[in-house]
């Protein structure tokens, strides 16, 4: 598993279920469609006398005075079912544009907080009818526990005015048909919209003219009038400060499953998707988890600025974290991976894709972990303009064409990541070094690609050349920097050697893949051996990764190295204590500590004559020549079986002292 980093991340607000007080509280006690009878009474109540969902909306809604917060909740101990009609009376908001997802069943226009305890659910009466559930068209309104919440096409919008916004618990994973298509819109202009602990998934893909990947996303960030397909209209307002946390995005398919009107259990979409020419500045994407994408859905698709689609909107500030991708079966072409980014040359600010976990064994198809496409302008030589990417400490597995696959990139940082033994990756271990790298699982495999055009300067790796050595429990390993080689006519690109004083990453691996991250060694300037700060795990090879400078604020990163056999670490890992016995005369007795003793005093030496009435003092030095902490040493005087000293760990390397003074009358003078 993957090295887990100290990472400094975006303060974000707090989160968590309100508790009141409020100054108002309605109690949702119906599944009836009607309104509220009289919205200037402040009482929730229909023409029947009861409290609809909407009826309890409506009257929030109309208080013009802020300060007055207000709840809506579900009555004690009953549960409701509502299947919402497809006719436009029924709506709270209805669209006069042609982006029909802006009809919506309930607009929340004021902030407040709906807490449906997971015991209110709706799903939709018809697919024709293009209605989204909830509109939230205010600031700071928070949403609880809506479990099984649906519509014909998006569950929940937080739409421009819907800043500081929050949907958090509840469950919708789809299964009884094919209607619903998304769980959440965000529009530009939302900031600091919050999505917590929910758990969605089956929601369809729907296959619109113009997009032939369809209507993609369970989380979808578009402008307007773009979800339609009817055209990819850019706002210039971006959406700022989104925060995904504990989230799980769920396709796991049921037995006999289908997509229809009449079974949704085989429905699938992708999990979050960055719609086209949608500007999306600060991201927190963190502890969520994506499980079972078909073929060709992304499960983090953050690259629809596709390159025809100009001006580009370069996004910012993201921050990818401590998820989990799993069954990812992406598709065989060059938009298709587990997690899609942008294509543009350069991203603003720092995006960090950092301790995740992408392990796509056993899923048909497995082609692509992460990919970034760059922009296809940028032909005309190698890249050297950072790309504010770092790619850093994460585990890949089952990934058959290219685990991490860069083109025209520009400088990317990939560094500390880990490859589990169900990686593509090359045999003859040279190649990884240079390969270009494929699509398909009939192509050549490599676990991570620079070797294509402008990606990362095309940077050639430091190699070991040798077997290491074990000397006292250190491996040491001879390292080389890399020549230039020959090129083939259709290469499309120079080669680049680093500038020396890199920093080697060094991997163990038990056949040809990079599993076990070993530590770095930094500036290493020329052919030499180095120490591998971590001795390997078991018997196998030893590969490096070159990071380099080349002049650029940001490191840049290689491919992989070949690859040298290496013994195991044998006793070197096993715990262990060695300790040694010296005799000092001529001791000053208010400086008799280990340190003063060995600096100042006389070494008796072995076989040396002392004076009758002479003091002895003994130190005992303790050593721990293993590579694991030694615990709970105690150190005795053979000759009088007395305690010396305890020491409770004592580190790899470590050497700790003790001292005992010996009397005359103890050696019988």
């Amino acid at each position: 598993m993957a090295v887990v980093s100290a990472i400094a991340l975006v303060a974000w607000p707090a989160v968590g279920a309100d508790t009141g007080p409020y100054s108002v509280e309605y109690l949702v006690n119906t599944n009836s469609t009607l309104g509220d009878a009289k919205t200037s009474d402040g009482l929730c109540r229909t023409e029947g006398g009861d409290c609809s969902l909407r009826a309890a909306i409506e009257q929030a809604n109309a208080f013009t005075n802020l300060d007055i917060s207000i709840r809506i909740r579900v009555a004690a101990d009953a549960s409701y079912s509502l299947r919402m009609p497809g006719d436009t009376s029924k709506y709270m908001a209805v669209s006069s544009s042609s982006d029909l997802r802006l009809n919506a069943y309930f607009r929340i226009a004021r902030p407040m907080t709906i807490d449906l305890d997971n015991r209110f659910y709706i799903v939709p009466g018809t697919k024709e009818n293009a209605a989204s559930g909830f509109l939230v068209d205010a600031p700071n309104v928070r949403l609880y526990g809506f479990t099984d919440v649906f519509s014909s096409d998006t569950s929940v919008i937080f739409g421009p005015k819907s800043d500081g916004s929050l949907l958090e618990g509840g469950t919708s994973i789809n299964g009884a048909n094919n209607f619903p298509e998304h769980m959440v819109l965000i529009t530009p202009g939302a900031d600091n919209i919050s999505i917590v602990g929910y758990t969605m998934g089956r929601f369809n893909r729907v296959t619109l003219e113009n997009e032939s990947k369809g209507n993609r996303g369970m989380i979808r960030l578009a402008t307007l009038e773009s979800i339609t397909g009817q055209t990819y209209a850019t706002d210039s307002t971006p959406i700022t400060n989104l925060r995904i946390v504990g989230t799980v995005f769920d396709n796991t398919p049921r037995p006999n499953s289908a997509c229809t009107a009449q079974n949704g259990t085989g429905c699938a979409e992708g999990g979050i998707y960055l719609g086209r020419g949608v500007e999306l500045k600060g991201l927190l994407l963190q502890q969520c988890e994506f499980r079972y994408m078909p073929k060709s859905i992304n499960a983090l698709d953050l690259g629809a600025n596709y390159p025809a689609d100009l001006p580009k909107r370069p996004s910012s500030d993201w921050t990818i974290i401590t998820n989990t991708f799993e069954q990812i079966s992406t598709g065989s072409g060059a938009a298709d991976a587990a997690i899609h980014l942008p294509y543009v040359t350069q991203l603003n600010g720092k995006i960090a894709i950092q301790d995740n976990t992408l392990d796509n064994y056993g899923t048909d198809g497995q082609y692509v972990g992460i990919r970034w496409m760059g922009t296809s302008t940028n032909t005309s030589g190698n890249s050297t303009t950072p790309s504010n990417l770092y790619i850093e400490d994460n585990y890949f597995d089952g990934y058959e064409a290219a685990s991490i696959m860069l083109n025209q990139a520009g400088v990317t940082t990939v560094r500390r990541n880990e490859f589990g033994p169900h990686t593509g990756s090359q045999e003859n271990t040279i190649l990884e070094e240079t390969t270009g790298g494929g699509y398909g699982k009939g192509d050549s495999a490599i676990m991570m690609l620079n070797i294509s055009t402008s990606a990362n300067n095309r940077v050639l790796t430091w190699y070991p050349t040798d077997e290491p050595k074990m000397e006292d429990c250190e491996l040491k390993v001879s390292v080389a920097p890399p020549v230039m080689p020959n090129l083939p006519s259709d290469a499309g690109g120079i080669w680049t050697l680093p500038q020396p004083g890199v920093t080697l990453d060094f991997y163990y691996t038990a056949t040809n893949k990079a599993e076990e991250y070993l530590g770095s060694v930094e500036n290493v300037t020329e052919t030499g051996t180095v120490t591998v700060p971590k001795l390997p795990s078991a018997p196998g090879y030893i590969r490096v990764q070159t990071q380099s400078s080349n002049g650029s604020v940001q490191p840049q990163s290689s491919q992989y190295s070949r690859t040298v056999a290496t013994e195991g670490p044998g006793q070197c890992m096993v715990p262990q204590a060695s300790i040694s016995l010296r005799a000092w005369a001529d001791v000053d007795p208010d400086a008799a500590d280990y340190a003063s003793i060995v600096a100042k005093a006389r070494e008796i030496p072995s076989g040396e004559s002392i004076t009758a009435g002479e003091s002895v003092w003994f130190t005992y030095t303790v050593k721990n020549p293993s590579r694991l902490d030694v615990s709970d040493i105690v150190v005795r005087d053979t000759y009088s079986n007395e305690e010396v000293c305890r020491i409770p760990s004592l580190p790899p390397k470590g050497e700790v002292g003790c001292v005992r003074q010996v009397t005359p009358e103890e050696l019988g003078l």
